[in-house]
């Protein structure tokens, strides 16, 4: 019986909170498979996760059960660079990501082994991008957990690293892997889909990190509408949402034929403009970063923003539902934009200049 070693991987930049939760009962429910390690990987947290883990992580880094790594240079949480770093760190030919929210569930390191004695040439995840099992439906928490070979995961260069935020990274992974011709393999046991729950704010916060003065709208047609979001830092996004579903509504053809596409939203062109705003009192000045301009008058005590020249009208958003769907869906688009070019130009290698690039490490042990 071949024992593949096996590298569960997990990078943490401040949510000690989660991994005091998961990583013993991790450790402790997987205690029968000898070739195992974790690599824990501390993304310069700054919550107090490297006293923890050399406190309370002794017996394991002397044993070899885990390896931890501590870097102090980043400055953001970049998922692709530092699940990239994690996977060229571990020792293991299989390698899994492991979320620092993620419970692997008990024996989950045999079921694994189990599935690539069966066929090393699969990647095990929770993506069904192509919705070929319509009664496959995780969770998101668990999007994330993916197992591959290590050698697979090195020649289709790692995780894309033009990916700098959240999102997409685990799924655009996936689709390149099988193109270059890995089965793709579900989880299915619910026992290895287990998660600590949390908020989506937790997940990700405002790319500008400031506070959001607010958001406006523009209704064009029933399936197009432009937005303008203002920050309080004097920046602003805009851009035109459009509906897939309904935009071509009026082709008979959509009563029953399959949509081609597979998100029901999109930016017109895929493009947010960015760039600062003003209050010169009583109007609103928009320069955007190629240097066009809009002003709008306000009116309405502030729920209306009237465009000059063309008099369109944005009306303030009142819907704090609507405002985070709106608020999610841009938050994820540059990299999900990232994974339709990938599939549809068949890129599977990618970061040609190298990944998981450090300078500075320090291998952690015992004390």
């Amino acid at each position: 019986m071949i024992n593949y070693r096996i590298s569960f991987c997990i990078v943490c930049m401040n949510r000690l909170n989660q991994l005091k939760e998961t990583l013993l009962r991790n450790i402790n429910n997987n205690s029968g498979y000898e070739e195992l390690e974790f690599v824990v990987l501390n993304y310069n947290s700054q919550d107090g996760m490297h006293e923890w883990m050399i406190g309370n992580m002794q017996p394991y880094l002397a044993n070899g059960k885990v390896s931890y790594y501590h870097t102090v240079e980043p400055q953001k949480f970049s998922h692709s660079h530092a699940k990239n770093m994690a996977f060229k760190l571990a020792k293991g030919e299989i390698v899994c990501n492991i979320n620092a929210d993620h419970y692997t569930g008990e024996n989950f390191a045999k079921y694994v082994n189990d599935e690539f004695v069966k066929d090393k040439n699969i990647i095990l995840t929770t993506v069904d991008y192509f919705k070929t099992r319509p009664d496959y439906h995780p969770a998101k928490d668990v999007y994330g957990k993916v197992c591959l070979r290590k050698n697979t995961f090195m020649q289709a260069g790692g995780f894309d690293e033009t990916m700098t935020d959240y999102g997409f990274e685990d799924w655009d992974l996936v689709n390149r892997v099988e193109m270059a011709g890995n089965k793709r393999v579900f989880i299915d046991d619910p026992a290895y889909l287990e998660f600590i729950a949390h908020t989506d704010e937790e997940r990700y916060t405002l790319k500008d990190g400031s506070a959001l003065f607010g958001w406006f709208m523009h209704f064009i047609t029933p399936s197009m509408s432009e937005f303008i979001r203002l920050y309080e830092s004097g920046r602003f996004e805009r851009g035109i949402l459009i509906d897939r579903n309904t935009a071509a509504s009026g082709d008979y053809r959509q009563a029953y034929q399959k949509p081609k596409h597979k998100f029901a939203h999109k930016l017109n062109g895929d493009r947010l403009l960015m760039g600062s705003w003003q209050n010169t009192g009583g109007d609103f000045f928009l320069l955007d970063d190629f240097g066009g301009s809009l002003s709008l008058s306000i009116s309405d005590h502030g729920r209306r923003l009237n465009a000059a020249g063309s008099g369109h009208v944005f009306y303030r958003m009142a819907d704090p539902q609507a405002e985070a769907g709106m608020a999610e869906f841009i938050y994820f688009y540059p990299n999900r934009c990232i994974m339709e070019r990938n599939l549809r130009e068949r890129i599977i290698v990618v970061n040609p200049h190298g990944f998981g690039q450090w300078e500075q490490l320090n291998v952690c042990g015992l004390v």
